[in-house]
């Protein structure tokens, strides 16, 4: 706590002896407008202490709300008071012959006291009627802990939380407007300045929370900018004047400015990301550190990284994002022990990258040589993988050898049956538990592993039929079987 801050709350506390003596007195016509004042002064010392969060002005905030709850009941209480003092039973006509129809009517001075009575007393019930209302969603936004990257696009609690408060906002508009015909823009500003003020304190919290999270996760990234969107999606289709009373455009404005300080963490965090998370699914499958999203929000992304760096484009950004996503993924995959598990989780991911590069709005951000770069890692992973059947198909390779076998001839023969039927065994059961997500690239790569082995097992059976009369120990599959098999890969 600073020197400062420490003064505030002195401040706040020292108040409370001096503004309790003043209520207690209660509101008269004389001091109302001082009286009010003082009610304005409390609750600012609450609010103030609040934002502080600090368990030692706890007490001190209790004691405030109570003293601003007699000041509303006293006030409560004095326009009760006047309205009925002021609505005694009368005679209308004895009182319209000694004093004409200006007889029937309240004066004037009592005519503004309960005017001003109303706004305030109008004000305090909606106002606590809106932050209640408000208060769970704000709470499920705040103790949300979904990670961006498994939501779709504005799934987050903060969408509804936000078209909870425009709606509220909007009908509070709409019931103010038809109380109060004059002036009712400041007293509705008013009535919602404290439920605003909560959906500010939320998208500030929220921010602030992510902004700690980026170092453990890049994703949180996403979600500032999912919030953006939504918030951008809002002002569009919401009226104007409303807009402009609630300060919605200015939140907005200041969650995307915001947002652009953090795009030099965004990059260094996917690098650091691989370092501090080693866990991987042991199926290779794309790893969230490819499924960036950054695609459904080009918009905000323009607006936040024009507001980082003159001449730091979304071209620049994204080529910078993908080299290090690239350096991520190379990092990452040294996590798994099989050889097969990271050719397949490379290839999934840079499949994955090299598809959404393809899409419209990155392929109109990125070089062409960039997408040509991951098109050739996602191919050399491809053939890499290929290579792993190698041992498999090198048990079918013909041996140099007469018609008439020899005793050593059908032992070599025999090795070589079993040492393809062991490979193959162990290559499906390896390689059953890995993922491929992308249904045509599974499937492409069971037809060329199919391409490689059927043929050459079947060609390697029919050359050594005579080897034995016992077919059905070493010819244990035809080509249909054979198919089968091999097209269970992949199965996670």
């Amino acid at each position: 706590m600073t020197l400062e801050v420490m003064e505030r709350v002195i401040k706040h506390i020292d108040s409370i002896p001096e503004e309790e003596m003043f209520i207690n007195k209660g509101p008269t016509q004389e001091n109302l407008d001082a009286y009010i004042s003082s009610m304005k002064k409390i609750d600012n010392s609450i609010q103030e202490l609040l934002q502080l969060n600090l368990k030692s002005v706890e007490k001190s905030i209790i004691q405030l709300r109570a003293l601003y709850k007699k000041a509303n009941s006293k006030l409560e209480a004095m326009f009760r008071t006047l309205l009925s003092i002021n609505s005694n039973i009368i005679d209308p006509v004895t009182t319209i012959k000694q004093k004409g129809i200006n007889g029937l009517k309240i004066k004037e001075d009592i005519l503004k006291i309960l005017k001003v009575l109303t706004f305030i007393l109008a004000e305090e019930i909606r106002s606590f009627y809106l932050v209640k209302s408000l208060y769970n969603s704000s709470q499920s936004c705040l103790l949300n802990t979904t990670k961006r990257i498994s939501l779709d696009k504005f799934s987050h609690p903060f969408s509804t939380f936000t078209d909870c408060t425009l709606s509220l906002m909007k009908v509070e508009y709409e019931l103010i407007q038809f109380l109060f015909k004059d002036n009712p823009n400041s007293i509705l500003q008013r009535s919602i300045k404290a439920s605003m003020d909560m959906f500010k304190h939320t998208v500030d919290s929220l921010t602030t929370e992510k902004k700690t999270s980026f170092a453990n996760d890049y994703s949180e990234m996403i979600l500032l900018l999912d919030f953006c969107g939504y918030l951008s999606n809002t002002l569009q289709k919401s009226d104007k004047d409303l807009i402009q009373l609630t300060n919605l455009e200015k939140i907005h404005s200041e969650l995307l400015k915001g947002s652009s300080s953090l795009i030099p963490e965004f990059l260094e965090s996917i690098k650091v990301y691989s370092a501090k998370n080693p866990t991987l699914a042991q199926s290779a499958t794309v790893h969230e550190v490819s499924s960036n999203r950054l695609s459904d929000y080009e918009k905000e992304m323009e607006f936040v990284l024009s507001n980082y760096k003159q001449g730091f484009s979304m071209n620049v950004f994204l080529e910078s994002t993908l080299e290090c996503l690239q350096a991520s993924i190379d990092h990452r995959s040294k996590n798994y022990k099989k050889q097969v598990q990271i050719i397949i989780f490379k290839l999934n991911n840079f499949h994955y990258i090299h598809k959404n590069l393809k899409t419209q709005f990155l392929s109109n951000h990125v070089s062409v040589k960039l997408i040509d770069k991951f098109n050739e890692l996602q191919k050399s992973q491809r053939d890499l993988y290929l290579l792993v059947w190698k041992p498999v198909i090198e048990n079918c390779n013909n041996l140099s050898m007469t018609k008439i076998f020899s005793k050593s001839d059908k032992m070599a023969v025999k090795e070589m049956f079993k040492g393809f039927y062991n490979d193959l065994e162990e290559s499906i059961k390896v390689q059953r538990s890995l993922s491929i997500p992308d249904t045509d690239l599974k499937f492409q790569l069971i037809r060329e592993v199919k391409e490689m082995v059927i043929p050459k097992f079947m060609t390697f059976c029919e050359t050594y039929v005579p080897f034995t009369k016992k077919t059905q120990k070493y010819f244990r599959y035809d080509s249909e079987t054979l198919d089968a098999i091999l097209g269970r890969l992949f199965e996670a």
